[in-house]
């Protein structure tokens, strides 16, 4: 005869124990993430209500900032004081940090636009990254083009 053989299984009880305590850390977890981290999350935004995120604003106003029409006429500026050669270009980049750009962010009361961020900009040469103005950009989230506005405006 075979003394080994049982019809009940050790630890049954601890199981349901785990697997409780795991269903209780798994729900502790979704509220956590859920209802606190996203909430509070600097970049956190209503995407319906404004249109776009505040992170897609952020780099959409990043991006075309090359394409604002004062660019052009910045360049020309530069070129015409020999500040910049014929052959070089312009680059700009925020002056902000991080957390300094999303706290700059703020929803528009103008109609037609969600996001609005006024920050300062350094232009620099695209062939000896040298630094040649400053210049103030203001940038709008216009919600019937589906765009990112940007205007530039030197302060020199």
């Amino acid at each position: 005869m075979n003394e080994h053989t049982t019809k009940s299984s050790p630890g049954g009880s601890g199981r349901t124990a785990l697997w409780a305590v795991l269903a209780l850390a798994l729900a502790a977890l979704a509220y956590l993430t859920l209802g606190l981290a996203i909430p509070n999350n600097p970049l956190y935004s209503d995407r319906d209500a404004n249109g776009i995120s505040k992170y897609q604003f952020l780099e959409r106003c990043q991006e075309q900032m090359a394409e604002a029409p004062q660019m052009s006429e910045i360049r020309s500026a530069l070129v015409a004081q020999n500040v910049l050669g014929e052959d070089d270009g312009i680059h700009s980049e925020m002056l902000l940090d991080s957390a300094e750009l999303v706290d700059s962010i703020r929803v528009s009361n103008e109609p037609g636009q969600s996001w609005t961020l006024a920050a300062p900009v350094l232009m620099r040469s695209q062939l000896t990254n040298e630094p040649l103005l400053q210049a103030y950009s203001r940038c709008h989230y216009d919600r019937e083009a589906g765009q990112a506005v940007v205007t530039l405006q030197p302060t020199q």
